[in-house]
């Protein structure tokens, strides 16, 4: 009965109560339930349309057999690809049908263990060559199917040196490789190189892309291709690059993947900046050696540029007029508006802070300096605008604005030098809460911190 219903079909039903974001209960119940169909072509399909919307709705994961067997190449799972794919690139969509394979070969629901799934696909792997119909077959789910197949076959093998190498590469220091690391893995390089060559690029490949040890790696392989007599050969230097720029890329295009006005600034801020760091190694490094990658960290360079100067910094002024428009409402005599409202400016400015170095390393270290002067000007104007029109209300809206007031200005001390910021602390204090008598910065803090009533028995 389910094979008769379209995925698009399946698909509109899940998002007919609103967004997918929105439906957290009903997307899981239909995730869980599109892992266990047996039509292997839907749930492929399925999984794959849901995967976008799980980045933001993930259900937990079992620990399967079949996610087991994954493990050993889980960081070269890709999206679908057509007659264009690169070496190493593991489509999702293939993963059901080799699966569905290793289970018939070995002859279980499930097997056992990781070994019973390795041995099922070195079976299916010497089938397929001494039986084109079986070989045909079963590539019908992707024209590369038996090089994928192979390709994971190579990842199973080399799975005990990656992780050994990933135990060394776990406490290294970033752009300081240790000689003897560096010793280490050039002789892993060399005995994997010998057996296959294959084995030598994939194990370089499961190291860079590791997402926690990738960029350590990175600097592993730049030490080790600089000294004399190194076995990496070119080409495979080239692919790993490649690799390695296409995985910023696609970090940096998720760092704002979202309607403008709602990304966290400093979670964006956390998938930018490491290909920011990086783009200054691998320009040294691949750039001038490989011209090909030269071109692509051009283009990750422009494209950082952009995501900084359109999405970072715009998101800012979005939070900075919102803060005016906070601002302005407490002026008028109302209340300061929901916490987040004012939290929102001073997360903003700190993001800002934090991106200083970003925007230096990028070279853009002037869009920097005027978003600060922008911010400092637009917030300064706010402010005085607050303090004219807070200064004949009542006691309570004075006091509300002369908050706002210290408040804004102490998130402006993120960016802003705090001698800069000191008249439009006096200023507001002056029309806000001062008798014009007195030290101001004493006046100040015993009007934000009034003495507590007389004690009651």
């Amino acid at each position: 009965m389910t094979a008769s219903i379209s995925p698009a079909a399946i698909l509109n039903f899940v998002r007919g109560t609103g967004t997918a974001a929105g439906s957290g209960d009903r997307l899981r119940e239909v995730y869980r339930l599109s892992d266990g169909l047996g039509d292997t072509a839907m749930r492929s399909t399925l999984m794959e349309a849901m995967r976008s919307w799980l980045r933001v709705e993930k259900p937990p994961r079992r620990n399967t057999a079949q996610r087991r067997f994954c493990e050993p190449f889980e960081e070269l799972l890709c999206g679908p690809v057509g007659r264009q794919r690169q070496p190493f690139q593991i489509p999702r969509p293939v993963v059901a049908p080799l699966w569905d394979m290793i289970l018939r070969e070995a002859g279980v629901d499930e097997p056992a263990d990781a070994e019973s799934c390795h041995g099922a696909l070195r079976a299916a792997l010497d089938r397929a060559k001494a039986d084109p119909a079986f070989a045909r077959k079963q590539a019908r789910a992707h024209p590369d199917f038996w090089e994928i197949a192979a390709e994971i076959d190579c990842a199973i093998q080399v799975r005990e040196p990656v992780l050994a190498m990933r135990r060394l590469l776990a406490g290294a220091v970033p752009d300081r490789p240790d000689p003897a690391v560096v010793a280490t893995l050039g002789r892993i390089v060399s005995e994997l190189g010998d057996q296959d060559r294959r084995k030598a690029d994939l194990f370089l490949m499961l190291l860079a892309r590791h997402p926690e040890t990738g960029r350590s790696a990175l600097d592993l392989i730049d030490a080790l291709a600089r000294r004399p007599g190194a076995a990496i050969p070119a080409g495979t230097l080239e692919t790993v690059y490649a690799s390695a720029i296409g995985d910023l890329h696609a970090g940096a295009k998720a760092a704002f993947d979202g309607s403008p006005g709602t990304a966290d600034l400093n979670k964006a801020l956390d998938r930018i900046e490491p290909a920011a760091h990086h783009l200054t190694g691998l320009k040294a490094s691949a750039g001038g050696r490989l011209p090909r990658n030269a071109a692509r960290l051009q283009r990750l360079e422009a494209e950082l540029h952009d995501l900084l100067n359109d999405r970072f910094l715009g998101e800012v002024a979005a939070r900075t007029d919102e803060h005016a428009r906070v601002l302005a409402d407490l002026g008028a005599g109302g209340n300061a508006g929901p916490a987040p409202d004012r939290r929102a400016f001073g997360q903003a400015l700190s993001a800002l802070a934090r991106s200083r170095q970003m925007f230096k390393a990028l070279g853009r270290l002037d869009a920097y300096r005027r978003e600060v002067e922008t911010v400092q000007a637009q917030v300064s104007r706010d402010l005085g605008s607050l303090a004219d029109r807070a200064a004949t209300a009542d006691a309570g809206t004075r006091r509300s604005a002369l908050e706002a007031t210290v408040t804004t200005v102490h998130a402006l001390e993120r960016i802003c030098p705090g001698e800069a910021l000191m008249p439009l602390l006096a200023d507001g204090f002056s029309k806000l809460g001062a008798d014009g008598t007195g030290d101001l910065m004493i006046d100040l803090i015993r009007h934000m911190n009034p003495a507590p009533g007389p004690a009651t028995r």
